[in-house]
C-alpha cells in the first residue's frame, strides 16, 4: 500500500513538473512573439519618423515652387490691361523672361520656368528669349489647369520634356484674368534627380525603399528603382487609399511593384496632392528578432531536453526504488512470519521447559543468568520476582543461601564450576537439604564459556 501511494504520488509530482514546463514553453513562446511585436513596432516607428522628415522636405521642396509660379502667375494676371487677345504680346516681352530667370534661381530642384498661353503653347521660358512655340495642349498639367477655375499646384507625373528631351516632374499654376477668364498658365519642371539625393542618404540604410506618389495613387519617384516603375499605379483595393484620407498610418503591402513584403509608411503632405511611402521589407523588419527567437528557442529546446532526459531518469530511478521497497517489504513480510514462527516455536519450547520435572536454569559465558523455569524456582524456593534473566549466578547462589537450599563456599563454588565450564567438563554435585531431600545437580558447557 505504502509503494503505491508513493508512486501515486511521484506520478502527482511528474505531472506537476511536467505542466510547469509546459507552462514555461508556453511563456517562452509569448515572449518570443512579444518579442516579434516589439520589433514590428520598432519598424512601424522608425518607418514613420522617415516618413514624417522625408515629407516634411520634400513639402518644403515642392512649396518653394508654389510660391514661384504663384507669384508668377499673379504678378500676370494682376495685370488690368490684360486681356486674352493681348496676353501672348505680354506675357512674351523680355521682362517677363528676366522675372522667369529669377524666379528660377531660387529654385535649385527645377530645370525650367516657362509661361504657357490658352491653347497650350509655350510663348516664354527661362531657358531663352524669345521662347520657342512648342504645342503642350495634350499635356494633363495643361488640360486641369483649362478645366479648374482655381489656381491650385497640378504636379503630373514623369514625362519627358519636348524642349529639352528630358524626364521632368512638371508643376502648374493657373493663370486667372481679372475677371477669371483663363489666360494661361506657368509650367516649372523639376528634376526626378533632386528628390532622389533628399532621400538616398537616408534610405540606403536597412534596405529602405521611397515612393513619392500623387494622391491618386500614382508612382512619380521610387527609390531604389531598378526597373523603372515611375507612372505605375497601386492597385484600387490597396490599403494605401484608405490610409491617404485619414491624414497617414501603416499597413503591410505584398508588394504591389515588385511583389517583396514590406511595412509601410504613410505620410501625405499637408498642402499638396502627394504622398511619401517608406517601407521596410518584413524579412529586415523581422530580422534581428529572427535571430534572438532561434536563440531562445535553441536554448529552450536544450533546457527542455535536458529536463525531460532528467524527469526520464528520475522516473526510473523511482521505479528501481519502488521494486526496492516492494522487496524489502516482501522480506519483512517473510522476516515477520519467520519471527512469528520462531515465537511459536519459543513459547513451545518455553511451554515444555516450565513443565519439566527437573530445575532447567542457563548461564551466559560472563555468568548472567539466560533461561530459568519454574522447576528451578520451586526447587530452591526462590523468590520469582528475583529470579530474573540477566541475574548474576553469585546473586542466585546468595538467593539459595537464603532459602538454605545451598551450603557451600559461593566463590569457591563459582571459581571450581568456570574452570570445569572452560575446560569443556561437565561438573555433577549431590546437595542434601536440610529437609531431606536429595538432589543431582548437574553443570554442563554449551560452548564459548556459557553453561
Amino acid at each position: 500500500m505504502f509503494s503505491l501511494l508513493s508512486r501515486v504520488s511521484f506520478r502527482g509530482l511528474l505531472l506537476v513538473a511536467l505542466g510547469l514546463i509546459g507552462v514555461a514553453v508556453v511563456a517562452i513562446a509569448m515572449t518570443i512573439v512579444a518579442l516579434r511585436n516589439d520589433a514590428i513596432n520598432d519598424a512601424i516607428q522608425d518607418t514613420g519618423n522617415i516618413a514624417t522628415v522625408l515629407a516634411e522636405q520634400t513639402a518644403r521642396a515642392v512649396q518653394s515652387v508654389d510660391i514661384a509660379t504663384s507669384e508668377i502667375a499673379e504678378r500676370i494676371g494682376d495685370q488690368a490691361a490684360l486681356t486674352p487677345d493681348n496676353y501672348e504680346a505680354f506675357v512674351r516681352s523680355q521682362p517677363i523672361h528676366v522675372m522667369l530667370t529669377d524666379r528660377l534661381r531660387r529654385l535649385p530642384q527645377s530645370e525650367f520656368v516657362a509661361v504657357l498661353d490658352k491653347d497650350g503653347r509655350q510663348v516664354n521660358s527661362s531657358r531663352t528669349w524669345p521662347a520657342g512655340r512648342a504645342d503642350l495642349s495634350d499635356r494633363d498639367y495643361f488640360i486641369y489647369a483649362r478645366d479648374h477655375a482655381v489656381p491650385k499646384l497640378f504636379i503630373s507625373e514623369i514625362v519627358e520634356n519636348r524642349v529639352s528631351g528630358n524626364r521632368n516632374i512638371f508643376f502648374a499654376k493657373r493663370i486667372n484674368g481679372r475677371n477669371g477668364e483663363f489666360l494661361g498658365l506657368v509650367l516649372a519642371g523639376t528634376r526626378p534627380s533632386y528628390f532622389q539625393h533628399i532621400y538616398d542618404s537616408i534610405t540606403s540604410a536597412r534596405k529602405i525603399s521611397f515612393v513619392l506618389l500623387r494622391d491618386d495613387g500614382t508612382a512619380l519617384i521610387r527609390h531604389p528603382d531598378a526597373e523603372n516603375l515611375t507612372g505605375r499605379k497601386l492597385p484600387a483595393k490597396s490599403d494605401w487609399y484608405p490610409l491617404v484620407l485619414a491624414g497617414g498610418g501603416h499597413f503591410n503591402s505584398s508588394g504591389a511593384f515588385d511583389g517583396v513584403a514590406r511595412l509601410i509608411a504613410v505620410k501625405p503632405l499637408k498642402d499638396f496632392p502627394l504622398v511619401v511611402n517608406v517601407g521596410i521589407p518584413a524579412t529586415e523588419a523581422l530580422s534581428g528578432w529572427k535571430y534572438r527567437a532561434m536563440a531562445i528557442g535553441l536554448g529552450t529546446a536544450l533546457a527542455l531536453i535536458c529536463s525531460l532526459l532528467l524527469i526520464y531518469a528520475l522516473y526510473h530511478r523511482f521505479a528501481q526504488l519502488a521494486a526496492s521497497r516492494a522487496s524489502l517489504i516482501e522480506r519483512e513480510a517473510r522476516l515477520a512470519d519467520k519471527t512469528a514462527e520462531l515465537q511459536e516455536a519459543n513459547a513451545r519450547l518455553d511451554t515444555a521447559i516450565d513443565h519439566m520435572v527437573q530445575g532447567l536454569v542457563m548461564f551466559n559465558a560472563t555468568g548472567d543468568l539466560v533461561v530459568c523455569n519454574d522447576r528451578f524456582i520451586e526447587v530452591y524456593g526462590l523468590p520469582c520476582e528475583q529470579v530474573k534473566p540477566g541475574i548474576s549466578i553469585r546473586r542466585v547462589l546468595e538467593l539459595r543461601i537464603a532459602a538454605s537450599s545451598f551450603f557451600d563456599d559461593i566463590d569457591a563454588y563459582i571459581d571450581e564450576l568456570r574452570t570445569k565450564m572452560s575446560a569443556g567438563e561437565s561438573m555433577t554435585k549431590i546437595s542434601e537439604l536440610a529437609d531431606g531431600r536429595t538432589f543431582c545437580v548437574t553443570n554442563r558447557p554449551t560452548g564459548g564459556g556459557a553453561w
